[in-house]
């Protein structure tokens, strides 16, 4: 019987649209295989063990694909139940098994999160109007953050909540004018909270070093690099003591 635990493994990333198909490969080539789940709180339980899906599974939503000695676990339709990460263990050599973090690829990991900045242009342009949801890109329409006083090189970073990885990042830059202020930045992940200390890059995860500036009034995909590592805090860093404006700042696992 397998042992029903949430190991501290930094798990791979895979993502699904909910109500759609996730398929879990195991590493192992093996039938003496369980899958334990590990939900966002925590909270685990087995899902297959000895390659059968246990009773809870019963009624289609997981299934098992033993093709070519192996035991993959399939899930039908996944749900907000299903995302957390999912951990392959071989029971035969009590083999700790390799895991995979299951997320929603619509999710924006950062909206509505705590944000914070270098300085605030003025009390409405704080931080979080960058993760509130809005892509206005009239910087009057009070939804974009600023930043004021030159003097150091300037970030934003929002709270992410936990550590996750992070594949994707969606910027919307201001369209009004002067869009060419957002120029030239690194996107990072890091554990070190910027409310204790400023973004580090020697000490970070590196997503993306963007050269140039993103298109004025347009939301712009930036994808980070695949070695990125996950982290709690996404931010963005300039390479100049330039003030810059972000109308929406998105975070996805892919």
């Amino acid at each position: 019987m397998a042992q029903v635990t949430c190991e501290a493994i930094v798990p791979e990333r895979t993502t699904a649209k909910l109500g759609e198909k996730a398929v879990f490969k195991c590493r192992q080539t093996s039938q003496n295989i369980a899958w334990t789940f590990c939900s966002k709180t925590g909270k685990p339980r087995v899902i297959v063990d000895n390659c059968n899906a246990v009773p809870s599974a019963v009624g289609g939503h997981y299934e098992v694909d033993k093709s070519n000695n192996g035991c993959n676990l399939v899930i039908n339709n996944v749900t907000v139940d299903d995302l957390g990460t999912y951990t392959c263990q071989d029971l035969s050599i009590n083999d700790t098994g390799h895991s995979a973090e299951l997320g929603n690829s619509n999710e924006n990991l950062a909206l509505g999160k705590n944000a914070i900045q270098t300085t605030n242009f003025d009390a409405n342009s704080q931080a979080n109007k960058a993760v509130d949801g809005n892509r206005n890109s009239n910087f009057f329409s009070g939804s974009c953050s600023a930043t004021l006083t030159p003097g150091t090189k300037q970030w934003w970073a929002v709270d992410l909540g936990q550590e996750t990885p992070v594949g994707r990042v969606t910027i919307t830059n201001r369209g009004d004018a002067v869009p060419e202020v957002l120029n030239n930045f690194f996107l990072g992940l890091t554990n070190v909270s910027p409310w204790v200390s400023p973004p580090d890059l020697t000490k970070s995860s590196i997503c993306k070093y963007h050269a140039g500036y993103p298109a004025g009034g347009y939301s712009v995909d930036i994808f980070c690099e695949r070695n990125t590592k996950p982290g709690r805090y996404l931010f963005m860093q300039m390479t100049t003591a330039s003030p810059f404006a972000l109308c929406e700042v998105e975070a996805y696992y892919e």
